[in-house]
């Protein structure tokens, strides 16, 4: 829940000032990026 308060905090910041495309954008690339370490952690048996 701590993410998720964080996560629209800073889009709300981001679109204040860059615009709306660009937060939105920067939240797809950083829920792309965790998404993309989760499935590598379960794949190669990492265990983090």
């Amino acid at each position: 829940m701590m993410m998720s308060a964080t996560g629209s905090v800073i889009v709300g910041t981001i679109a204040d000032t860059a615009g709306w495309g660009i937060a939105f954008g920067t939240f797809v690339v950083f829920l792309s990026v965790i998404c993309l370490s989760l499935v590598g952690n379960r794949v190669l048996g990492l265990g983090f």
